[in-house]
């Protein structure tokens, strides 16, 4: 589904043949990868199109260019800066499933400088992968649900919902502490928000993205 006409930009990416793009906002992309094992794109699909975070739905091999291999599957979501280089091998018989969002530029460059002011804006993430813990894991699930039932999404719960997603899961660098269980809780209440469907106001996403 997509976000009911608004007047403001957008934010676009650039899709693959094996991608569906569920929600298009001013700050937020939501897609869905899917692509069979014995698809032409499954070991190589080209450098990534843009920055994002990656939800897996299936088990796969994943090995950035240079580093060695990881497996990727819902326990962990994997990151990406755009015009990285990574290739795949199979695992699960299905192939590679995965849900992404991605952030406007500038909006991630912003997350990303919490953990590090001096985060390069061309890469955002200084890892490629991150724990996807129950808050988390429930609050893109709910969020995703929340895109694909209703025919126009609340724009302000999808794009807080995503923002909130890319702090707790982005936005610090690894092994700190003091701000994951705020994360964590902020993350809980955007979940509650969704599954209750409150958020009804139509505001502009950039204000919130800086003062999240």
């Amino acid at each position: 589904m997509s976000a009911q006409p608004d007047a403001r930009p957008l934010f676009s990416v650039p899709l693959l043949p094996v991608e569906r793009l569920l929600y298009q906002g001013e700050l937020v992309c939501v897609g869905r990868f899917e692509c069979p094992s014995g698809h032409a794109l499954f070991e190589d699909s080209g450098p990534t199109t843009t920055h994002c975070i990656v939800f897996p739905r299936s088990t796969v091999w994943i090995a950035h260019e240079g580093e060695p291999p990881f497996v990727a599957d819902r326990t962990i979501v994997t990151l990406y800066n755009r015009n990285e280089r990574y290739r795949r091998a199979r695992i699960d018989p299905r192939g590679d499933h995965a849900d992404w969002i991605a952030l406007a530029p500038e909006a991630l460059h912003e997350i990303a400088s919490t953990g590090d002011p001096d985060t390069p804006p061309d890469r955002p993430f200084n890892r490629h992968r991150s724990a996807c813990g129950p808050a988390a894991y429930l609050a893109e699930r709910s969020l995703i649900q929340h895109i694909l039932r209703d025919t126009w999404p609340d724009r302000l719960l999808v794009e807080e919902t995503a923002l909130r997603l890319a702090h707790a899961l982005a936005g610090a660098a690894e092994g700190t502490t003091g701000p994951a269980r705020s994360r964590t809780l902020d993350l809980v209440e955007a979940t509650r928000a969704l599954l209750a469907g409150s958020y009804t106001k139509r505001l502009s996403l950039r204000p919130l993205a800086r003062a999240l």
